[in-house]
């Protein structure tokens, strides 16, 4: 799936995904001809961050969540 792909099924700009891959919270996606694509379970992986961030959870929090 491509950024914009996930940006569209997520609800969350593309801008925020690559965020989130340079603070830790989402895997590296594996590239393809220099795009970004990434598996079917980051869709499931944003919305736990969105959940966690919504309850007052930092990034540095969440990522230990997953790490």
């Amino acid at each position: 799936m491509t950024i914009g792909w996930v940006a569209k099924e997520s609800g969350l700009a593309a801008s925020t995904i690559r965020f989130y891959e340079k603070a830790g919270v989402l895997p590296k996606p594996s590239r393809v001809g220099g795009r970004r694509q990434y598996a079917s379970s980051v869709l499931e992986r944003l919305a736990v961050v969105e959940r966690a961030k919504a309850c007052g959870f930092t990034l540095t929090e969440i990522r230990q969540l997953f790490y």
